[in-house]
């Protein structure tokens, strides 16, 4: 399947040569990329020549074909430059539509997700923050090293041509768990002082292929004690409060809370039966002893106490740390409420609450039902925000009592669409 690879302006500045990486697939440059572009050409250094260099060749680009429609590239795949629209920024959280660069390719790239639901869409960028950000957006993020980038079919996946890829068996159902697991580790790694990123490939029926690349001087048999340490707190319960603080203050505090509520969603959402105990187990072992200086992991040091019985309403979880036993989909049965399903759809929803909230609060609407309004989406937003597993008797109860209060009060349009975009988000109409 072809994918959209959706460029940021470090990926271009450090390499130009990265329009020839991505082969059969589109790649898409945000204006405002090429704004920034424009900016480093005068440069007298090796970024000013990679801007420059950049410039030519997409100029060169322009001769052939539109840029607008899509130029092909001798790859195989094509280029387009996308014009950032306003209206894309109101796919962003409140607090991301401030008129900044980074914002305006942020949502550019949301805005390609939600144009095309049947491609997979690809932020690739080396701003490790910007990365964060994307990730909560719903995106799927991509770190860029010139010698990485592997985004093919893998013909050879389990021999030497398969590039580094450790490969798994998976379910495609179980993979927006099995990215946030990654994207966890990620996160993990920097709150340890090192950076890494991951590449995944997901081409695969029922199976998933995936490689760490490290960005600095971290060995790979540090990784691998410290990949093995992190599965072990996700299979224990830990909740990570013993990190010690070598980033900044508010970057540690900012990534410690990302990884906090990551790290809880894949403790309680992911259904823990024996099936997903040998996944942790056998992914650990798996990853570890392919990386080179990496001794083998024993494999009673991540064990999770289950039942024989795979279905998730009737697995015995006894002494396996804060595991919570029962049903964990989060779709009432005699209902059309439902609640994200991995960390990214569960901030969706939160954003969108968040959102909710503050229109209602700014609307010139006096009434009772405006306090009604907004004190049951306070109700939502600590449920949600608070409760590992969330009662989703409560949250539909006071959706519904939202819902109520919308329809009887005299709101402002924006008001209203905000809150009928909320509620279509948790499957009430």
């Amino acid at each position: 399947m072809n994918k959209i690879f959706v460029l940021d302006t470090n990926v271009l500045l450090s390499d130009p040569k990265v329009l020839d990486m991505f082969r059969e697939n589109t790649v898409l440059i945000p204006m405002t990329v090429i704004e920034e572009i424009d900016r480093f050409k005068n440069d007298v250094n090796q970024t000013g020549n990679n801007a420059r260099e950049v410039a030519r060749r997409i100029d060169a680009l322009r001769r052939v074909g539109s840029l607008a429609d899509g130029v092909q590239l001798e790859n195989g795949g094509s280029l387009r430059v996308a014009i950032y629209e306003e209206r894309a920024m109101k796919l962003l959280p409140p607090e991301l539509r401030e008129e900044r660069g980074d914002n305006r390719i942020l949502a550019l790239a949301v805005d390609a997700k939600e144009r095309n639901p049947d491609l997979p869409v690809i932020f690739v960028t080396k701003d490790t923050n910007l990365r964060i950000k994307a990730d909560a957006l719903g995106l799927v993020v991509e770190d860029y090293e010139s010698d990485e980038v592997e985004y093919t079919a893998y013909s050879n996946i389990f021999g030497p041509d398969s590039g580094g890829y450790i490969v798994v068996d998976l379910a495609d159902e179980k993979r927006p768990f099995f990215h946030d697991l990654l994207r966890g580790f990620e996160e993990y790694a920097t709150l340890k002082g090192y950076a890494i990123s991951f590449s995944i490939d997901s081409s695969l029926p029922n199976k998933i292929a995936f490689k760490f690349t490290l960005r600095d001087t971290t060995n790979t048999e540090r990784l691998g004690k410290d990949f093995q340490e992190y599965v072990e707190k996700i299979v224990k319960g830990d909740d990570f409060s013993d990190m010690p603080v070598i980033t900044s203050p508010e970057e540690h505090l900012m990534l410690f809370r990302v990884l906090k509520n990551r790290i809880s969603f894949l403790q309680h959402s992911y259904d823990m039966s024996k099936n997903a105990a040998e996944f942790y187990e056998n992914l650990a072992k798996k990853a570890v002893t392919m990386m080179p200086m990496t001794p083998a992991l024993p494999s009673q040091n991540i064990v999770l106490q289950t039942g024989g019985v795979v279905d998730s309403r009737s697995y015995n979880a006894n002494n396996s740390s804060r595991v919570i036993q029962g049903d964990s989909s989060m779709i009432i049965e005699k209902s059309t409420i439902k609640i994200g399903c991995t960390f990214s759809e569960k901030k969706a929803q939160l954003d969108k609450i968040l959102t909710a909230i503050q229109l209602l609060k700014n609307d010139t609407d006096e009434t009772d039902l405006k306090v009604q309004a907004v004190t049951n989406l306070e109700k939502v937003k600590d449920e949600l925000e608070n409760e590992s597993h969330p009662d989703e008797s409560r949250i539909s109860k006071w959706l519904e009592r939202t819902k109520q209060a919308i329809q009887l009060g005299s709101f402002a349009h924006e008001t209203v669409s905000a809150c009928k975009e909320l509620l279509e988000a948790f499957g009430i109409g």
